[in-house]
């Protein structure tokens, strides 16, 4: 039975009023008087200043959440995961107030984050020796931790890459919190779905914000942020129901794992380095072709969201069909590769560049 916590409605109001007081302060330029600075990226496609606080607000109010419940096992959870995060918290908080933090420093912080859930976690992990081909890299012991902890560094960075037009980040969080809030009620894991339910409802103020006018932007620590919390909870459900087939895993974090690795496959193939932002990433290419049509010039960054929704809401949808099949799974592994290489392949023919890793 979901445990219903009345900080949770306290949280919630109180998460809308330091969204709009941070909202308040970059739109009067109160931050340049406490020595903040401007951000100046490549791939900034906004034209007003925005604050890039929205995930330090969210991180704060699961802190405070985490805190509210005493001797309970989801609070405990949260708690090892939010813990794990300092690394990355302290860092990445640094790059938001203050732009000037080199990308192998936020690598090192998300690899000590990782590396600090498995020192702090002492439940179940995922059964990864069964798996077929993957069995096989896994013949010492670390092996299993070494692949996770790519697992996690590999979403954080791709939650990182996604969050470059409103909602998009944002919404695929939800559809992947919403995957697992599926796959805990149909495995009647309460206190999973009571973790990703209180996650969701948590994060809806900051979505308010977001989409569709950007007000407020989760910054590297939301992005980070999300993407280490996602794959953590991810890694404990599924040690927790060794049942379950851990391909199902790769699925529901299928779009940030994808973004991850082919973005760095693109910049290794274009001989530049893989820590150098650019513009190439889908959701750009697709904001800078809305960008040039007459009419749409100001409604192409909120456009992005909704058009791609068949690449963010795919987790969510698939899982609904392969969660008790498990050779179904592989053939919507393909399905969603082969349908995230066409778009991008679609965009980038209107675009006139047909190179596929242009």
């Amino acid at each position: 039975m979901l445990e219903f916590n009345s900080y949770i409605i306290i949280l919630i109001l109180l998460n809308l009023v330091i969204n709009q007081i941070i909202v308040y302060v970059w739109k009067s330029q109160i931050y340049l008087k406490l020595g903040l600075k401007q951000y100046e990226a490549i791939q900034r496609i906004h034209e007003q200043e925005t604050p890039r606080l929205g995930g330090l607000v969210y991180i704060i109010s699961l802190i405070i959440f985490a805190f509210s419940f005493k001797g309970n096992e989801m609070s405990s959870i949260l708690k090892t995961a939010l813990i794990s995060l300092v690394p990355v918290f302290l860092i990445a908080l640094k790059e938001d107030l203050f732009h000037n933090t080199k990308p192998k420093n936020r690598f090192i912080a998300l690899i000590f984050s990782a590396c600090l859930f498995f020192l702090i976690y002492s439940g179940p992990l995922p059964d990864l020796y069964n798996i077929p081909l993957v069995s096989k890299l896994l013949s010492f012991k670390s092996g299993i931790f070494m692949l996770l902890i790519l697992g996690i560094i590999t979403t954080a960075n791709g939650m990182n890459l996604i969050d470059g037009v409103h909602g998009l980040c944002g919404f695929s969080a939800l559809a992947i919190l919403g995957a697992l809030s599926f796959l805990a009620h149909t495995t009647s894991d309460h206190l999973i779905f009571e973790l990703t339910f209180n996650l969701i409802l948590l994060f809806l103020p900051f979505l308010i914000f977001n989409y569709p006018y950007g007000k407020i932007f989760l910054g590297d620590l939301g992005a980070y942020g999300l993407g280490f919390l996602l794959s953590v909870i991810t890694i404990i459900f599924f040690g927790r129901h060794p049942d379950l087939t851990p391909w199902l895993a790769v699925l529901i974090l299928s779009y940030p794992l994808m973004e991850a690795s082919f973005s760095f496959t693109r910049r290794l193939l274009n001989q530049i380095s893989v820590t150098q932002p650019d513009i190439a990433h889908m959701h750009l290419k697709l904001f800078y072709f809305l960008k040039r049509k007459k009419g749409l010039k100001k409604i192409a960054n909120p456009l992005v969201a909704p058009l791609m929704i068949v690449i963010w809401l795919f987790p969510l949808l698939s899982i609904l069909m392969a969660y008790q099949k498990e050779n179904f799974v592989f053939i919507l592994i393909g399905f969603f590769l082969l349908l995230y290489f066409s778009f991008w392949y679609l965009i980038s023919n209107i675009r006139g560049k047909r190179g596929l890793f242009n």
